[in-house]
């Protein structure tokens, strides 16, 4: 949890195998190792603003820094 121009966030950082999404219009599931998340929830007060970077651990790590400017950028 942080705080970030006055609202609070809570992020998440997961790492391992990802099935992908679910649902009964999902198509087969394939699982895909190595994967990373990084998501966070900020608490406007218009609502909760969900934001999410799902991919390989590479790609997230290599991105990591622009998920990170977009949640600074979120303002009131």
């Amino acid at each position: 949890k942080r705080t970030i121009h006055g609202l609070n966030v809570t992020t998440v950082d997961i790492s391992g195998a990802y099935g992908g999404m679910g649902g009964p219009m999902a198509q087969t599931k394939s699982v895909k190792q190595n994967y990373r998340l990084l998501g966070a929830i900020v608490e406007a007060p218009e609502g909760n603003v969900f934001f999410k970077l799902t991919g390989p651990v590479k790609t997230v790590v290599a991105n990591q820094p622009k998920f990170d400017a977009l949640l600074n950028s979120v303002a009131r």
